[in-house]
């Protein structure tokens, strides 16, 4: 393909350039173009040729159905946005958290700590495929009005969305709820809350439209190189960008959020050969590679297309919307160390957070 392109390209030129000296050679003296003038129209002709090639190339890249992006509340008449558009007579941000079967060792204390720390709060679980007896322990700890269990609806969606592994879902989630209250704490369930004071994070979030949490991994470290095709920027542009993780975001549903993030996010998630192109895997990762910004093998699906964009947007620089670690509200689980549940489940005890 490529050897055809450039045979065209060749061709093009070659044509140009026999019409140049046609017309110079026998062409009317009165009417001949200056040779500035030639050298600009054939400047101007490669120049429209390369751009046309530039748009090709973001085209092999399909964008997903438009039933799907109306359904997110995408390409609509009216864009519902934050502050004008959200849920009044409730405590924003709104928290959301997704739950397969896997994570049925972690249901428990996650919900008794969000319950612990942010009684005032809506907590939205989203079912992705829970048992049914962890279905019913959700039932049991989440009977309130500041909790509601959701299933995913993922006929609504592309096929691919059901592979858990690409995380294709988490996303579509966040947008769901984006559109609906207008913002939205993404956690995974694999935390547990161990502070209610979240006043800076918010106020920064709904000033700037989103906080999250940075890694030490650039975003060329952890992003298969086609995905940089998919979005038409180069691999070496993100070499200095820190990637942000999406399983704790904050995020508000600002035009910024709506229009330059969540739009793009959300498009490549619908789209499979963008969030996980051919040949990505999420194992085997190689961070010995040195320079540590060269691709480790291992592919972040969901959470790289979130960073491509995020990157695009904000000219490869991460300070604008990352927090700090002083500020997180929130750690990962240790089963045995972090709760202790009694055999009727019902008593979950939290030690000292440090």
């Amino acid at each position: 393909m490529e050897q055809m392109k450039t045979k065209r390209f060749a061709l093009l030129l070659a044509c140009i350039l026999c019409t140049t000296v046609v017309v110079l050679l026998y062409g009317d003296p009165s009417v001949q173009p200056s040779l500035q003038t030639i050298v600009s129209e054939t400047h101007s002709r490669i120049s429209s040729w390369k751009a046309s090639q530039v748009r090709k190339e973001v085209a092999r890249g399909p964008d997903p159905d438009e039933k799907y992006l109306k359904r997110l509340g995408f390409h609509t008449e009216k864009t519902r946005l934050y502050p004008t558009s959200r849920w009044f007579n409730i405590t924003l941000p709104v928290f959301v958290t997704a739950l397969s079967q896997s994570d049925s060792p972690y249901i428990h204390g996650f919900l008794k700590s969000f319950q612990y720390y942010f009684i005032n709060s809506l907590l939205i679980i989203y079912d992705l495929g829970l048992s049914p007896s962890d279905y019913s322990l959700i039932s049991g700890v989440c009977n309130s009005t500041n909790c509601i269990v959701r299933n995913f609806d993922f006929d609504a969606y592309p096929s691919h969305v059901q592979n858990l592994q690409l995380f294709a879902y988490r996303p579509i989630i966040i947008q769901e709820v984006l559109n609906q209250a207008g913002a939205v704490i993404m956690m995974d369930v694999q935390y547990i809350f161990t502070s209610g004071d979240i006043h800076t994070i918010i106020n920064r979030a709904e000033k700037d439209g989103i906080v999250a949490w940075p890694i030490n991994q650039p975003t060329s470290a952890l992003t298969h190189p086609r995905m940089f095709d998919y979005f038409n920027t180069k691999q070496e542009k993100f070499f200095f960008h820190r990637m942000v993780q999406p399983n704790h975001i904050v995020l508000y549903n600002r035009d910024i959020v709506h229009s330059k993030i969540m739009y793009y996010w959300v498009k490549c998630a619908l789209v499979p050969n963008c969030i996980a192109p051919i040949g990505a895997q999420n194992s085997g990762c190689r961070f010995d590679k040195k320079p540590l910004y060269r691709y480790s093998g291992c592919h972040r699906y969901d959470m790289s297309a979130l960073n491509v964009v995020l990157g695009l947007m904000s000219d490869f620089s991460s300070s604008h919307y990352s927090a700090r670690e002083e500020d997180k509200f929130f750690r990962l689980a240790d089963i045995e160390k972090d709760f202790t549940a009694e055999v009727d489940k019902n008593s979950t005890t939290f030690p000292d957070s440090n």
